[in-house]
Order: structure tokens, then sequence, then C-alpha cells
């Protein structure tokens, strides 16, 4: 042990010796001050020239907007054709889906009654004419009063009226149609016994139809009568005609407007019921056409474009988009001349000032895809 004693001092002293040498150079370093860190003021070529950006000057084109509406056809006119008399129904001669003229039979009902009233009306006539001329002999010849002559006329008067009630009555026995069109459905059959106003036949007309539609609230204050028309139906026809009704109230429950248009059909092809796709031409308007990566948001969520103005500073334009195209949009809401920003537009606010540079139309179709990478 008292031999190792020697190295044990050793190795102490050296100890120390690093620990006081390390103990100096931390605090001397302690005492050092620490250098702010600070970023290199930008060059004045990038502080004072204004952020370059593309521009296209838009040119106002010619667009004719195209209201497209679900629809669905009706016929021209619908009429339930009724009875005029009580009796039970005799004959049918026509029917249902046949084409009726106007005047052609619907219904006969039972006229035994009817005929047998009107022979008799026939005979009191022809003795009221046979008294009424004997009547006025006699008053000729001055041996009858003249009262009794004007008794004889009016029973003569009588017995015409009542012959024509009786022709009346056996015409009102026979149901004829009052226009002439197609025959929907025959409702009163052989054999039943009906009550006057009772329904006999319902009658369509085809060879015009009636297209109605529902127009919304914005759609409707487009729409007036007299406005051309395109319909095409389900069976690929296409007519054309007019706009004839655009409803002054709307509808409570879905608040749209019903809207009627008139169409002729040749050949009666299409049907009442069939669904259309009614098309009606706006009037036209100047619009502006933009590449689609042109259009921003603002903070408040409004669509429109971001454009040079005359000194060069940024003003956010809002627009209306009118039509959506495979190459491109079209806009309203831009005037003739406008420097539309079509590359650099998502880096800039309004009011910025800006360095505008011409652009292609390639230049404005790639846009889009540049600024997102």
């Amino acid at each position: 042990m008292r031999r190792h004693l020697p190295l044990l001092w050793a190795l102490s002293l050296v100890l120390l010796a690093l620990a006081w040498f390390a103990h100096g150079t931390l605090l001397s370093t302690a005492q050092q001050p620490r250098k702010a860190i600070t970023r290199e003021p930008a060059a004045s070529t990038e502080r004072d020239e204004p952020f370059a950006v593309r521009v296209m000057r838009v040119s106002l084109e010619p667009y004719r907007p195209v209201l497209e509406l679900s629809a669905h056809a009706e016929p021209f006119r619908r009429l339930l054709v009724r009875t005029r008399a009580a009796g039970e129904v005799k004959e049918t001669p026509r029917e249902e889906g046949a084409p009726v003229r106007a005047g052609d039979i619907l219904c006969r009902l039972d006229d035994t009654g009817e005929r047998e009233r009107l022979a008799a009306a026939k005979a009191a006539l022809a003795s009221a004419e046979r008294d009424a001329r004997a009547a006025r002999r006699l008053f000729a010849r001055g041996t009858l009063p003249e009262a009794q002559l004007k008794k004889a006329e009016a029973a003569l008067a009588r017995a015409r009226a009542a012959v024509k009630q009786a022709r009346l009555a056996l015409e009102w026995r026979i149901i004829r149609a009052p226009m002439s069109g197609m025959l929907q459905r025959q409702l009163a059959k052989v054999g039943d016994v009906v009550s006057p106003g009772a329904p006999c036949a319902e009658l369509v007309r085809l060879d015009r139809l009636k297209v109605s539609a529902q127009a919304t609230e914005t759609e409707v204050a487009r729409l007036k009568p007299g406005m051309a028309v395109s319909a095409r139906f389900a069976n690929d026809m296409k007519l054309s005609g007019r706009l004839a009704y655009v409803a002054p109230a709307g509808s409570a429950a879905t608040r749209t407007f019903r809207v009627e248009a008139e169409l002729a059909n040749p050949g009666k092809r299409v049907r009442g019921g069939m669904t259309a796709r009614l098309r009606i031409p706006l009037p036209e308007r100047r619009v502006a056409r933009l590449p689609l990566s042109a259009l921003v948001l603002a903070d408040d969520g409004r669509l429109g474009v971001h454009v040079a103005r005359a000194d060069n500073t940024v003003a956010f334009v809002p627009l209306s988009i009118v039509e959506e195209r495979r190459e491109g949009v079209l806009v309203s809401g831009l005037a003739s001349g406008t420097r539309v920003i079509v590359v650099g537009h998502y880096f800039v606010v309004p009011g910025q000032k800006v360095r505008p540079l011409p652009t292609t139309a390639g230049n404005a179709s790639q846009s889009g895809s540049e600024e997102r990478r």
C-alpha cells in the first residue's frame, strides 16, 4: 500500500489541475456577449421592384343563353262531354282512342218517349193550324169576333212551341262531339242510366300541344309570353312553338312558377303526358371568356378575378359564371379591355402594386397547375 501512495498523490494533482483549467475556460466563455440573429435586408432591386404578373386583356363576345326546363306535354284542350237529359244509354258508336269530328255521335239515349211526344205535338200543331185558318175565314166574313181569332192564333203559337220543345228533347237524347279530336275515354256505357249532367265521354285535342314546366324565382324573371321555344320529347321528336303563359303567382309549397308553351303537333306523334326538355332561348348578352384557373375566391367567399388597374394596382372584381366549357368559362361582370391577372394572381392582394406582363392563351391555361405546385 505504501508502495502505491506516491502514484495516488500524482493522480490527484493531475485531476485538480484539469478541474481548475476547465473552470476558467467555462467562466471566460459565459462572460462573452451573445450575437443577435438578424436577417440580412433584401437587395434593393427585390425591395423596390413590383411583383411581376401575367395578364390577359378581356374582349367581350355575344352570348345567347338557353334556359332548359323539365316539362311534360298536355293536350291542347281536354273536354268532358256531359248529357243534357236523363235516360238509358242505348248506343256508344265510337271506340276509345278513335278520332272524332265535331258533330259525331258519342252517346245515344233511349228516345222512345220523346218520339211519341214529338208525334203528339205535331198532331196538335196540325189541328191548331186548321183551327186558325177557319177562324181567319170567319173573321173575314164578319161572323167571328176578333177575340176568338186571337184565341185561335195563340193556340197555334203554343202548338208550334210544343213541337220545337219536343224536337229539342229528342235532339238531347243524342250526345254529339262539340269539337274534333280523339276519344280519350268512353265514360257512359250501354245500359247505364244517366241523369242530366252525367259525363258521357272525354275528348282531347292533340293537333296542338301544351307543354308545361316549373320555373324558379330567378328563371321566371327572364320569361314572358311570346318567346320562341322548342321541346324535345322522349320519342326524340322535336317541336317548336311559343311561350303562351307565365304564372303571375308561384306555388306556396315549391316556390316555383308554372309556364306553358303551345306547340304544333303534326301527325299527332307526340301524346299527352310525354316528358320533354323545354328549351327557351333568352335575350343575348355580352360575356368574357376566361381560363378556369384565373378565378379566385375573396375572403368573404365571393368568386371573381384579380385585375390590374390603370395604375398597375391590384383590384378584386366579383363575377358571375354564365357557362362552363371545356376551353374555359364564360363570365359576366367584366368590361371590355380589362386586364385580368392569370399568372401570379394567387400571390397578390387588392391594392398591391404589380408589374403586368402580357400573356398568351397557353400561359393562362397552365397558370393553375403551376401555382398549385
